[in-house]
């Protein structure tokens, strides 16, 4: 189960991949998460790129499924350590963390989720040229900073 025998004090998760189930292929998987039309190509990381990723990391499809995986769909989220969660408005990845943000949020973990508009996947190495991006960042660091304090 999620939660045990990390003795994590808090994580930061960063444009994380929350739900593979369906190796970023499946219409009926991808329509739970707009994001990934919305965004299917133009800002950096694209679905298709996904796909290849999926494929490289994922045995089979159906690997996909499982929490260790897909941590959205695991059976329980209470007793997760303290999350911080970005995300970026142009990004495929956006909603299904986004739905993490949430469910973690149900399960009664303390959640700080920065949702950062305007802004694509990796920005969090782009702060030398967008003030934006660094601003995003800083933000997100001082509230890790903040839980592990």
């Amino acid at each position: 189960m999620p939660g045990r025998g990390l003795g994590l004090k808090a994580q930061l998760l960063v444009y994380p991949v929350t739900d593979a189930a369906g190796g970023y292929k499946s219409a009926g998987e991808n329509a739970k998460y707009p994001s990934r039309t919305q965004n299917a190509e133009g800002y950096f990381l694209t679905t298709d790129a996904m796909r290849f990723f999926a494929g490289q990391y994922l045995s089979a499809d159906g690997d996909g499924y499982d929490w260790r995986v897909s941590p959205l769909r695991a059976a329980g989220l209470k007793g997760l350590p303290p999350t911080v969660i970005c995300t970026a408005e142009f990004d495929p990845l956006r909603d299904e963390a986004d739905a993490y943000a949430g469910a973690l949020r149900g399960a009664g973990v303390e959640v700080g989720h920065f949702r950062e508009p305007g802004l694509i996947h990796g920005y969090f190495s782009l702060g030398a040229v967008s003030p934006a991006a660094d601003a995003a960042r800083l933000r997100a660091c001082a509230a890790f900073k903040q839980m592990l304090n």
